[in-house]
């Protein structure tokens, strides 16, 4: 069975401390812990009891002042052998509500580094993620368009 919650601080202790194989595909142990001491948002995503997905955004100060405003994808990881089966696809529809919902400052865009893992960056580019224009290392989701974020790419089957 598939969970996913958005967690608060006690969680991510608690992931931290639980050792999950998920904590190895973090760029640190407590990165959950790291964003909510930031005022970021992170979503867990459990798959039959275990920590499988992470999805975390920079806070929403963090959104840019400029026009159009732009919010910070900071990380997506799935666990190895949980890819493939559209988890990332879900985290980051997560993440696109997240920011579309953020009233007191209407974000257009979902930004994030550049991926330099080639695995990575196929994800990013089937999402719908483009190149900046005035930089190669940034990625921007316009929000306006989400097609990447259905199945497939397109509507879902059953939508």
């Amino acid at each position: 069975m598939l969970k996913i919650r958005k967690i608060q601080p006690a969680d991510a202790q608690a992931l931290t401390a639980s050792g999950a194989p998920l904590l190895a595909v973090l760029p640190a142990g407590n990165y959950a812990e790291q964003v909510l001491s930031q005022g970021g948002t992170v979503f867990l995503m459990y798959e039959d009891g275990i920590p499988a997905g992470l999805c975390a955004l920079a806070s929403p100060a963090a959104d840019t002042g400029e026009k159009p405003r732009c919010a910070r994808l900071l990380f997506v990881a799935v666990q190895p052998e949980s890819r493939r089966h559209g988890l990332g696809r879900i985290l980051m529809g997560l993440a696109a509500n997240e920011v579309a919902e953020r009233q007191e400052n209407k974000v257009w865009f979902l930004a994030a580094d550049a991926p330099s893992d080639p695995g990575a960056a196929a994800f990013a580019a089937a999402m719908g993620m483009k190149p900046a224009q005035n930089t190669e290392h940034l990625l921007i989701l316009d929000l306006s368009d989400v097609s990447g974020l259905r199945f497939g790419g397109k509507p879902h089957p059953h939508a």
